[in-house]
């Protein structure tokens, strides 16, 4: 989630805007970074990604300057996203829970198998197992 706001000097938040879009996100704060009549003021402009910092733009900040990133969103380190997800735990239908004893190269094989789940990676491993007769 990129969260985008407006910060003044004793850390209060104003005009906070949330959005899963990356574009969306970028627009946005190229949009309050422009925002003339802000120039001077020890205002910030914060865009973050599942609350790491991505950029802060300081109003009171001449454009040569750190912290300045007017002219030049197009610069910003972007995060790879991550698909949107509902919290909390996937649910699995028609399936059981069980307690498993396994060492972690074979924990972390299962990861990589089912692409970050590794109950998925050990269902697809099993499924997969062909049994000799």
């Amino acid at each position: 989630m990129f969260k985008i706001y407006l910060r003044d000097k004793s850390q209060q938040v104003h005009e906070k805007h949330m959005t899963e879009d990356r574009n969306e996100a970028a627009q946005f704060f190229e949009e309050m970074i422009s925002r003339t009549e802000l120039d001077g003021q020890l205002l910030a402009a914060v865009i973050t990604y599942n609350s790491q910092q991505i950029a802060y733009h300081r109003f009171d900040r001449l454009s040569d300057q750190s912290h300045n990133w007017r002219g030049r969103v197009d610069e910003i380190e972007w995060p790879e996203t991550e698909p949107a997800r509902k919290p909390g735990r996937p649910r699995v239908y028609g399936g059981i829970r069980k307690n498993i004893m396994i060492s972690q190269e074979l924990w972390d094989k299962a990861i990589q198998i089912g692409n970050g789940n590794a109950s998925a990676g050990i269902q697809k491993a099993v499924a997969e197992f062909v049994l000799e007769k």
